[in-house]
């Protein structure tokens, strides 16, 4: 899929949610890639891929996600980056597939990170009162 030079307004205002994001969803040491698309992909306006154990993300912005409203738009990131938090448990789904096996420790590890993170986020937007 060819990648596409964004408008400027649109890459600055993309650029500004994934910074407000980064924070809300404790992910400063994170480095989050942004390409924008000519083409759609299916239904998606929008999508983000993780590699956790490099804490590094890449989310692709496709031309359908500009005919939604500027809320919209902000409730499709929030959604890419709900993938984000859910990235983990799911990777030991993935790998249960395919044959490998995990210790309870570390079922058990990634349960109480993934659960902390939540509480974190909810706890700070409750004593921060960060806009969403």
């Amino acid at each position: 899929m060819k990648e596409w030079h964004e408008k400027p307004a649109r890459k600055k205002f993309v650029s500004e949610q994934v910074g407000r994001l980064k924070k809300l969803f404790f992910l400063d040491g994170w480095t989050i890639h942004i390409n924008y698309f000519k083409d759609n992909q299916g239904e998606a306006a929008a999508k983000m891929t993780t590699e956790w154990n490099y804490r590094r993300a890449t989310l692709s912005i496709y031309p359908r996600f500009w005919d939604e409203s500027e809320d919209e738009q902000k409730d499709i990131l929030v959604h890419e980056f709900c993938h984000v938090l859910v990235a983990q448990p799911f990777l030991i789904i993935d790998n249960l597939r395919e044959g490998y096996a995990f210790s309870e420790n570390q079922i058990e590890d990634i349960h109480e990170h993934v659960t902390s993170w939540i509480a974190q986020i909810i706890l700070n937007k409750s004593r921060q009162n960060i806009k969403l």
